[in-house]
């Protein structure tokens, strides 16, 4: 996983990037990403809450920047494949 973390943190938002990078590429085991929620770390040792909401623009930043703005990728994942 740690050769492809700079890749991971450039299809979150920027205001994301910083806090996902500090958890460590070793620690980090899940994102969640909510509207209207704060992004959840799942960390091998425990879990914690951000404190900014996300919203629908970032949300469509990040499945399209993983997506390379595929439509079909992009629907693809998400639906949460």
């Amino acid at each position: 996983m740690i050769c492809a973390w700079k890749e991971f943190l450039a299809v979150l938002p920027i205001w994301l990037r910083k806090e996902v990078d500090n958890s460590g590429a070793e620690s980090l085991q899940e994102l969640r990403l909510r509207i209207d929620s704060p992004p959840e770390l799942v960390l091998s040792a425990k879990s914690f809450w951000l404190d900014r909401i996300v919203t629908q623009e970032d949300l469509n930043y990040t499945v399209n920047a993983a997506s390379h703005y595929s439509p079909w990728t992009a629907t693809s994942i998400a639906q949460g494949y």
